[in-house]
This record gives structure tokens, sequence and C-alpha cells, in this order.
């Protein structure tokens, strides 16, 4: 396997040691938003909200592992959707508790990761749609543009994370279109995914016994 693979155990003890600590009383459970980054020198586009908290930010600075590896990448690799963005989180609009701000500049740090790798397949679409579930934590501090702070909070979150890569002819691979991390985005749980497989296996017999009846009548 490529260098994609092996740089799995590397990342996943870097993620680790940046996710924060358990969830403070003053800490921020982010339940909705996203969070996205389109081609390989793009800056985060963001909004997300938890209780007494919402933020709205364009630009800031960051690392995207999918962008860095798929550039290009082939079928068969790995590509863990990790991406952390440090110091410079952009600036937007803000509600932090029930007060409006037309513009808040956004530092601090965060780190979003999935716990598997996803595969790219054998396949010749122009556009391939791979998705995973991740958590991501940090810290994010808002300022206003005369450096009056207004918040300093942890934040952490989870969802379902969104890669979309271009077929690229000249290489045979894929190059990096985008990645967007849906927060709050439900994530199947085993005993959800075994109902749901259950209640399909029930849907099809009905079907199949409809059918043999109307085949007999």
């Amino acid at each position: 396997m490529r260098h994609l693979t092996r740089l799995g155990p590397a990342l996943v003890l870097f993620t680790f040691l940046l996710l924060p600590s358990p969830t403070r009383a003053s800490d921020i459970v982010v339940t909705s938003g996203a969070l996205s980054v389109t081609g390989i020198t793009g800056g985060p586009v963001f909004s997300m909200a938890g209780q007494d908290f919402a933020v709205a930010g364009v630009g800031g600075m960051g690392r995207v592992e999918a962008a860095r590896l798929c550039h290009p990448c082939f079928a068969g690799d790995r590509i863990w959707l990790l991406s952390r963005f440090e110091d410079d989180l952009g600036a937007g609009p803000a509600v932090i508790d029930n007060i409006d701000y037309a513009r808040l500049i956004y530092r601090g740090s965060m780190v979003f990761g999935t716990n598997t790798f996803v595969t790219l397949p054998f396949d010749d679409l122009p556009l391939l749609t791979l998705t995973a579930s991740f958590t991501f934590g940090g810290t994010m501090l808002g300022f206003t543009p005369t450096s009056e702070l207004i918040f300093s909070r942890g934040i952490s979150g989870q969802g379902i994370a969104i890669l979309k890569i271009d077929r690229d002819i000249s290489t045979g691979g894929y190059n990096f279109r985008s990645i967007t991390y849906e927060v709050g985005t439900p994530i199947p749980e085993p005993t959800t995914l075994l109902l749901l497989g259950t209640s399909l296996i029930g849907i099809t017999a009905i079907i199949r016994r409809q059918r043999k009846a109307n085949k007999s009548g």
C-alpha cells in the first residue's frame, strides 16, 4: 500500500493529542451546522450552533489531509478524512448568550477526524463521493475588530464527513474537490443498522409473497 496508509497511526496519535479534555460546564457541544473546504488551497467556511452559541465564519488557515493526499490519489488508496485548523479560524457573525455580533474574529484550534479510513473504489465515475462518521474538538475564541475578547470556549461535536474527488484522466487517479463535515448528522448505531436490515428483509419477503400470489391468481 502506498504512503497514504502508513500515515494512519501517526495521524491517529496526532488527533488524540489535540482533542480537548472532557467537556467542562462552560464548553459547547455543537449540535448543528457544517464546516467545508473547497479546493486544494481553500480555507474553511463554517456555520455551527449549540446552546446559547452560534458562529459563522469564512477564511482562516487549515491543513486538510484528504486535500494533500488526493493530489492525486488512486483507486485502492486509503484516506483518513482528517482536517486541522490552527490559530486563524476566519471571521463572521455570531450570537453568544443571546447577544448578536455583526462580526467576530475567531482564533483557536479545531481538529476534525474519522476513526476509520475510506478506501477509494475502482471506478471510472467523473466524481466520487465518500463518507465516514467523524468527531471533532478544540478551542475557539471570538474577538471584536477592536480586539475585545467576547468568548473562549471548548467546542466538540460529531457527524458525517463527505469527501468529493474528481477523476483526473491525465493521471488515471482523482483530485480533491471538497470536504464537508456535517455536524449533528445522526450516526447509525449498530442496533439501528440491525433493525434497518431486519425491516428490509421483512419488506422483501412481503413483496415476494405478493408476487407469488399474483402469479398463482
